[in-house]
């Protein structure tokens, strides 16, 4: 590219737009696995790192929004720390690729469609009150094998109201599998807080086949006669009533937490602190965001965020 072009620019082979305020393309065939992006950025493009092989992306703190499968099959990406100024995510932002655990931020009231679907590996999802709408096939697999996704727990907001597709009366259209959750095979509890059941259709079933009949749908006290008959709902076989006052409050102040994938460090929770790994000798091995935590070598070492400290066996 020119470096004399009007409307682009070029960072190391990555394309942004002239004020380097949008990332338009991330060269697949780029061997760069750590990104750090610029502090000027303030949006992701359309399939922006679509296929690349990147393993870990630290996005500025100013970014608002992501495109449309910005991070699609990136097949080495098993975490990603999106920051709270994220009001809006693309469809299948982040469908087909190794992420482990998502937190949506909370400026975020709309998921989707296919926004986490084919993440085979994918086992807790976030999602903050004040989310309103989940899209069809949000947290779907693609229903070509047995199990497309490992997520055994999922929680919906109580602001929800609408989850999943909708399709027209047909008397000749036979019930698809699935929706939201399609091919979640491994998924047994689902905790509902809304109140007034999330719009859904009796066209397109929730979760798989299976799941309705031996996994248990959790809803607000005194409301489980109105999810036995509401569209979609009504098909969960075990549906039992819980409390959820207080729950939301605690979501708020949720305390960073500190486990293992891989032999890599991984920091999960809304945080929002420095993370400082420290080898058992003293010696500081890491200073930064949880998004761009290195591969370590083998041994023991000490993780501190705010004021949680974890040692971990690498």
């Amino acid at each position: 590219m020119s470096h004399e072009s009007k409307r682009f620019a070029s960072i190391d082979g990555v394309l942004y737009n002239k004020e380097k305020s949008q990332l338009l393309a991330f060269p697949s065939g780029k061997k760069d696995t750590n990104i750090t992006l610029p502090s000027s950025l303030t949006a992701i493009g359309d399939n922006a790192f679509n296929g690349c092989g990147v393993a870990s992306i630290t996005i500025p703190a100013q970014v608002s929004s992501i495109g449309r499968y910005a991070f699609a099959n990136c097949k080495n990406l098993t975490s990603i720390e999106l920051p709270q100024s994220v009001n809006s995510i693309g469809e299948g932002a982040c469908s087909q690729s190794g992420l482990r655990s998502v937190i949506i931020p909370k400026n975020v009231t709309e998921i989707n469609d296919y926004l986490l679907s084919n993440c085979e590996n994918l086992s807790t999802v976030t999602l903050y009150q004040g989310i309103t709408k989940i899209g069809a096939g949000a947290f779907a697999g693609s229903g070509l094998t047995e199990c497309n996704s490992s997520l055994t727990e999922i929680t919906i907001p109580s602001t929800t109201k609408d989850f999943g597709p909708w399709i027209e009366d047909n008397e000749y259209m036979m019930i698809p599998e699935g929706g939201v959750l399609m091919s979640c095979n491994n998924l047994q509890k689902i905790y509902c807080r809304a109140v007034t059941p999330p719009e859904a259709s009796d066209r397109v079933t929730i979760c798989p086949f299976e799941i309705l009949s031996s996994g248990t749908l959790y809803v607000p006290t005194g409301t489980a006669e109105a999810y036995k008959a509401a569209p979609g709902w009504r098909y969960f076989k075990n549906i039992v009533e819980m409390d959820f006052s207080g729950i939301d409050a605690v979501e708020t102040e949720q305390k960073p937490k500190v486990t293992v994938a891989d032999g890599r460090v991984v920091v999960s929770g809304d945080c929002g602190l420095a993370v400082e790994i420290f080898a058992v000798n003293g010696t500081l091995m890491f200073n930064g965001s949880s998004g761009s935590i290195p591969a370590l070598g083998h041994g023991i070492y000490i993780v501190r965020v705010g004021n949680t400290t974890e040692k971990v066996i690498l």
